[in-house]
């Protein structure tokens, strides 16, 4: 059995790759700036992230990006961080680094990641939902990634929370889509919405002050929540609103026993993350409720890159068996060499650009 893989990571913002063991122990990693977002643009910034991480060799790899993608086929129907549609991506990347290549969600990695080294470590149950540029969720059912029959399970920043007549428009093409709602691509636009209907907040000094709407931040916005703005405040009402119901309701029908909540908006709000907790804990139905424990990811950044590189091992993958079943780990089980902590904390101080923040503890 081989030893390594590749896990390579397509974030908002970013690109991350790593060179991950069998354990899931990552031995080195390197990340660089999103740049041009042309399905023949990222693969030429893939190869040259690859060619700086260097040691690969012919080594299996697996690509986590947010998208709905069709696993039989490996086409990508929607990215909408990317904008993309109908991209044959997973063909694109077997011909440009001649070897198959397995393109999952991206959140479906972090959520391999998260179960079998990370957060939800000793369950058979878990789920993972990260708020960050989007608002993605992966599902471990049984020890098992719930994919569904084409693969595009667990979309839940497309649930619809709004009129599909009248909603806000979302990347994806569709009309009232939950991540048009509380995501960190939206968050600008709720507040400029509120700023065109006249309300007043200290964020247009802010977007004054950098000549762009794209940066006003969630760290922000948190900032001016803290400090009694009004409209921060509304925005972030309104975000944990639809965000503690969409995630209560999945702990309602999936009755998991680790949901992990994770991603750059839940990270640098705080307050936010109170609030949407505050949200499960009111609208998850109580004997669902009692089962859950609710944690922050442990894995932070690195979850992707974990989760990809044990995909990438296929049928091995650590602690996920021959029909893709992630295995519990005992009580006190570690990971040999360190640890994924540790050792995704080296890879970090590697990265060209390290983007990651401290992980909340639990």
């Amino acid at each position: 059995m081989m030893t390594a893989a590749i896990g390579i990571d397509i974030g908002g913002s970013s690109l991350r790759a790593a060179i991950v063991e069998h354990d899931g122990r990552i031995v080195r990693a390197k990340s660089r700036r999103l740049g041009e977002r042309s399905p023949e643009a990222l693969l030429n910034q893939l190869e040259d992230l690859l060619q700086s991480l260097g040691g690969a060799g012919d080594a299996a790899m697996a690509v986590g990006l947010a998208a709905v993608i069709r696993l039989q086929t490996g086409v990508v129907t929607v990215a909408p961080n990317l904008g993309w549609h109908q991209v044959p991506f997973a063909e694109m990347l077997a011909r440009r680094f001649g070897r198959p290549v397995r393109l999952v969600n991206d959140l479906d990695a972090i959520t391999v990641g998260e179960a079998a080294c990370g957060a939800g470590k000793g369950a058979t149950d878990v789920v993972c939902v990260f708020v960050g540029t989007g608002v993605g969720m992966g599902a471990v059912v049984d020890g098992r990634v719930l994919e569904g029959c084409g693969g595009t399970a667990t979309e839940l920043g497309h649930i619809k929370v709004e009129s599909t007549i009248d909603g806000r428009l979302c990347g994806c093409g569709e009309r009232g889509c939950l991540e048009t709602y509380a995501s960190g691509r939206h968050l600008p636009e709720l507040v400029r919405a509120k700023v065109e209907r006249g309300r007043q907040t200290r964020l247009v000094a802010d977007v004054e002050g950098h000549g762009d709407w794209k940066a006003l931040t969630a760290e922000r916005i948190e900032a001016a929540a803290k400090d009694g703005d009004e409209v921060a405040r509304e925005v972030w009402r309104d975000a944990a609103g639809y965000l503690g119901r969409a995630i209560g309701n999945l702990v309602t029908i999936f009755n998991p026993r680790v949901l992990v909540l994770g991603g750059g908006v839940l990270e640098a709000a705080p307050s936010l993350r109170r609030a949407v907790v505050a949200g499960i804990n009111a609208d998850a139905a109580r004997p669902q409720l009692a089962d859950v424990s609710i944690r922050d990811s442990e894995l932070g950044d690195q979850a992707g890159l974990v989760g990809a590189g044990l995909l990438a091992h296929q049928a091995a993958l650590a602690r996920v068996g021959d029909e893709g079943r992630v295995a519990p780990r005992p009580p006190g089980a570690g990971v040999t060499g360190g640890g994924v902590g540790s050792a995704a904390a080296a890879a970090a101080r590697e990265s060209d650009e390290d983007e990651s923040g401290p992980t909340t503890p639990r």
